[in-house]
């Protein structure tokens, strides 16, 4: 639907909200045109799996967001091969 929406109304800022839990979730909003990516669910404590550092909740949801090794924003970014600048 997001895809359908940004190809009609090209100059809409979509947000992105709703089932966030992982990089890659992030990362499909993303690639189908979202501008920014909304967290509340995942902060707000409905966690589908452990997280593995220390700190406060948003450096934990942050930490497994960006850097988890198979879910993370990073790691889907570097097997779609997108380079900086591009997702």
């Amino acid at each position: 639907m997001l895809g359908e929406i940004r190809r009609a109304v090209p100059e809409l800022a979509v947000s992105a909200t709703g089932g966030v839990y992982t990089g890659s979730d992030a990362f499909a909003y993303i690639r189908a045109g979202a501008e920014n990516i909304q967290l509340l669910s995942f902060l707000m404590g409905k966690v589908r799996s452990g997280l593995l550092i220390e700190g406060d909740k948003f450096r934990q949801v942050f930490h497994k967001l960006m850097f988890d090794e198979r879910e993370g924003l990073l790691a889907c970014m570097v097997r779609a091969g997108v380079s900086r600048g591009a997702a």
